[in-house]
């Protein structure tokens, strides 16, 4: 449905300055005062300004869209039309996708296509074929992938990522990317992977050869980003004047949180060396946009990056959160995606802030010199204007996070730009008046190629010649968006092999990633052999080449599943989201059984069960809160109390024993149940005691190995 115009709500008021008395027709009673002088903005096809990139989101960093691919028809399609196709949604022009490493990278880890050198698998883990559902609606969007782990080979066992080592790894990963149909533009080298913050010879080097790699192999039009890193000092910029054959390796500066952290969008700063490198500047990664307020921030990046910084793309973290609860990050990206038991998701503002450039916008767009800048009055606002190939089209973008009041512009197009009707797209970036977000507003006649419009506080606006858009569809306006399923509490018992029952409990077992449905590795990679497999296994071989270093506990590979219901647990620990979900009902209890049917394939292993897990906040990611029972090959067994306390130095131990060795050529069933304060592990059913400990009273279940090795599972459940 069509916005109308109201005393209450009133987003724009466009008044054609030049004529429109001649016309008879007159606009004054729906007229707003505005607080400020009018700002001038000449929009000229004879200024073309730096080339437009596109604006993108990151899937990685780490496993943020896990649960994706187990969504439900039509539910699944739907949240990938909200992300990728044109005219629909966020309409993402860059997909920045995470080449998995098997190891954690902020939330949780996507496993490695090579485990060990030479075995490949090209469809291991789901960035692949996001990256396929993305280009079959949107054949245009930008491809760039990134590096954030590595199996430990690939460092040569020394914890050091840069390696030639790794450009064979990376030739392969790209040779699965072809045979996907995937062209890859662009690609960096590791996120935030320098040592003590500096980019050394060596690392200069290594993009050197990086370079010569893809040319020597047939991939010369791929373009190399780097380094994917918080600015420096001295920085990669610095270093380019006086290594140019480091300089002619790097085809675009890459930067995170150019405006700040988390991002306000603010200030938004990059190097001098930078801006005179005559190199293209991304950000490559804005962070921290967690709800409710973030609109604003992206609203202000998305401008003030170009203008303060000369930034020509900028991509979000993340594209989606699709994720079991209890982890740090769940409650952010453009799409929230966590039930695919019920096929819910939520569309963020995000998408909607997102889609006021990139529905109006292509890459490959130029920016129209002298045509952006900060509305009149101390943050007010600003604006962006662009043009498209041969000055066929343009767009202006104007947001007023800040303003105090009504602004208003008066908007002069020329240099052969096209003068025609001007259409109007407005979200209001308050996050509680979704039915005001991304509305189509009146047109504005054009006289003279000048025209006048009065913008309110707290929006951010799309003036363009284009056509197209839509909120959900061309020209839509929401009322056509499909319906979404309530959220639910996932279905108990939850069990890792399908039992022919009915939608979800059928989707259990391997997915479509061969990975376990609903199951989130942490840290390591659990897949199955294949699709008929009875079991899955942790596949991580030997300790990977971590994105963050060890700290002083040591990790191990984990996997977490369930949700906020099943686990008490809040959607995050930072407000408003700080409580658990209405639809869990009131105070659910974390009371289950979580088992795991266990086989070990050598000696010297352990795995185990892991009760009322929660993991509020990035600490690495062996502090988590929660109950882990391990049991090794040998019969030695203990019930440990994990703490998120980076102060840790080992788990503390709550009971332990000894049972007969469990062997490698049986299954054997490892249990722990949570009951209020009781905690009784066991072992094939033989219960090894109870222990009174409240330390914890929330959280999800998971399963754990002991160290990198691979252990079979044959079934994982939890319920009552």
């Amino acid at each position: 449905m069509r916005m109308r115009w109201s005393a209450t709500r009133v987003t724009l008021v466009a008044v054609v300055i030049a004529g429109l008395c001649a016309c008879g027709t007159s606009v004054a009673s729906h007229a707003v005062t505005a607080s400020q002088p009018a700002t001038s903005i000449t929009i000229s096809g004879a200024r073309p300004g730096l080339e437009f990139y596109g604006v993108g989101a990151i899937s990685g960093g780490g496993g943020t869209a896990r649960l994706l691919i187990d969504y439900p028809e039509p539910e699944r399609q739907q949240i990938l039309d909200y992300l990728f196709k044109p005219g629909y949604g966020a309409d993402v022009q860059i997909l920045k996708m995470e080449i998995g490493g098997d190891a954690e990278a902020t939330d949780a880890a996507e496993p490695s296509f090579e485990h060990t050198r030479g075995h490949i698998n090209c469809n291991a883990g789901y960035e692949m074929w996001l990256a396929q559902q993305a280009l079959k609606l949107n054949p245009h969007i930008v491809l760039y992938a990134l590096q954030w782990n590595a199996p430990g080979w690939v460092g040569n066992g020394k914890e050091n990522p840069w390696t030639k080592t790794d450009y064979g790894y990376l030739l392969s990963w790209l040779k699965c990317a072809k045979q996907d149909g995937l062209p890859v533009q662009y690609l960096g080298g590791w996120n935030e992977h320098l040592p003590h913050g500096l980019v050394t010879p060596a690392i200069m080097k290594w993009f050197e050869g990086e370079r010569a790699m893809l040319d020597a192999h047939g991939y010369s039009d791929i373009k190399i980003v780097g380094v994917d890193s918080a600015r420096r000092d001295p920085d990669v910029s610095d270093l380019l004047a006086g290594n140019p054959a480091f300089a002619r390796a790097l085809d675009v500066l890459g930067y995170h949180d150019i405006c700040e952290y988390p991002t306000t969008g603010r200030i938004c700063t990059v190097p001098e060396a930078a801006l005179k490198s005559g190199k293209p500047i991304w950000a490559t990664e804005i962070g921290s946009l967690r709800p409710p307020g973030n609109g604003g921030d992206l609203a202000r990046t998305i401008n003030n990056a170009y203008i303060q910084a000369k930034v020509t793309a900028v991509i979000a973290y993340p594209l989606v959160t699709a994720m079991p609860g209890g982890m740090p990050e769940e409650d952010r990206g453009l799409v929230e995606a966590s039930q695919p038991w019920s096929g819910y998701y939520l569309v963020s503002l995000n998408s909607w802030v997102m889609a006021q450039t990139t529905q109006f916008t292509q890459p490959g767009w130029l920016h129209v010199a002298g045509a952006s800048g900060q509305l009149t009055g101390l943050n007010d606002g600003s604006y962006v204007a662009y043009m498209g190939p041969s000055r066929k089209a343009w767009s202006l973008v104007a947001q007023t996070s800040d303003a105090a009041g009504p602004q208003t512009i008066t908007v002069h197009v020329t240099g052969g730009l096209p003068t025609t009707t001007v259409h109007v797209w407005a979200t209001s970036l308050n996050p509680g008046t979704p039915a005001q977000w991304f509305q189509p507003q009146p047109d504005i006649a054009e006289t003279n190629g000048t025209f006048t419009a009065t913008l309110q506080p707290g929006y951010v606006y799309s003036f363009t010649t284009t056509t197209g858009q839509g909120n959900c569809g061309a020209g839509g306006d929401g009322s056509a968006c499909p319906a979404v399923r309530p959220a639910t509490a996932m279905p108990m018992p939850y069990s890792t092999t399908p039992s022919g029952k009915t939608w979800p409990q059928d989707a259990y077992g391997p997915d479509q990633s061969l990975m376990p449905w609903g199951l989130e590795p942490a840290d390591g990679s659990f897949e199955y052999p294949s699709k008929t497999s009875p079991y899955f296994v942790q596949t991580t071989a030997g300790r990977p080449d971590f994105w963050q270093p060890l700290r002083k506990l040591a990790r191990f590979p984990y996997a977490v599943f369930g949700d906020y219901c099943m686990g008490d647990v809040p959607v995050a620990p930072i407000p408003p989201n700080n409580s658990v979900p209405s639809w869990c009902g009131s105070n659910p209890a974390a009371n289950y059984t979580v088992s795991a049917t266990v086989r070990f394939t050598a000696t010297n292993q352990s795995a185990g069960v892991i009760a009322r897990y929660y993991r509020p906040v990035t600490t690495p990611i062996q502090y988590f809160q929660g109950y882990r029972f391990v049991v090794s090959e040998s019969g030695q067994w203990q019930l440990l109390l994990d703490s998120d306390s980076p102060a840790l130095v080992a788990p503390t131990v709550l009971a332990s024993g000894s049972v007969a060795a469990l062997g490698t050529s049986a299954t054997h069933v490892l249990s722990l149940t949570v009951n209020g304060s009781n905690l009784t592990p066991s072992i094939d059913g033989t219960a090894l005691g109870t222990t009174v400990d409240s330390t914890y009273s929330t959280g999800v279940a998971g399963i754990c190995t002991g160290a990198w090795y691979p252990v079979r599972f044959y079934n994982v459940t939890v319920g009552p």
